[in-house]
């Protein structure tokens, strides 16, 4: 059986974020299943124009969940009894539009959605265009790092690195967004009182590790 040395190598990187992610939840009550899907449509055109007025391309707002569904509510029917009946039709729209950050820009978003619609929820996240490229940048520092690791320790044992046997290291998702706001909050015009906002997003900071087996000499 061969000799082997195992380090596991860390990368680390921090990253200034350079996209907004505007998600938004569209969703209300109508008496009849065709007043909903119009209200629905109704809605995401505002949205489109708003985006349209605030000098962003309508065309990059995506749907990414879209229902209509019977709305029930308990009451008491004239004997005192809990029953259910039909409210309405209720649909639910999520919305995701991506865009260079730019506070003015989003001001000038968020007032006008606080002033047009009260069927909104938003949730903001500031991410990076290019998700992959850091997950790639990250993967390289862990493996420099377990290399530098394997060569202090082999040379103060005296020994040479061989082969390297084995490379493991995660595959999944890195989530490279910073979330500064409340998830799903309600706009209002108190709230957006103007057409301009101040946030300095703070940097994504994101950490991987690789593991290396190496042959020994």
């Amino acid at each position: 059986m061969c000799r082997t040395i195992q380090i596991t190598g860390k990368g680390m990187l921090k990253i200034k974020p350079d996209q907004i992610l505007l998600k938004l939840s569209l969703s209300k009550t109508l008496e009849s299943y065709e007043e909903a899907i119009k209200k629905s449509v109704e809605e995401v055109n505002e949205v489109k124009q708003i985006l349209e007025e605030a000098g962003l391309d309508k065309k990059e707002l995506k749907t990414t969940y879209y229902s209509i569904k019977p709305d029930y509510e308990s009451v008491r029917d004239n004997k005192g009894n809990h029953v259910t009946q039909l409210k309405g039709y209720k649909y639910n729209q999520d919305l995701n539009y991506k865009f260079d950050i730019d506070n003015k820009i989003l001001g000038k978003v968020l007032y006008s959605l606080s002033k047009s619609t009260e069927n909104v929820q938003i949730d903001l996240e500031y991410t990076i265009k290019n998700p992959e490229e850091a997950k790639n940048e990250l993967v390289k520092l862990a493996v420099e790092d377990a290399y530098a690791k394997a060569k202090i320790l082999s040379e103060s044992a005296q020994v040479r690195l061989g082969k390297i046997l084995k490379i493991d290291f995660s595959s999944k998702q890195i989530d490279f967004s910073s979330k500064p706001f409340e998830r799903g909050m309600m706009l209002s015009s108190k709230m957006c009182a103007i057409d301009s906002i101040d946030i300095e997003p703070e940097d994504i900071t994101k950490n991987e590790d690789v593991t290396i087996i190496w042959e020994i000499e």
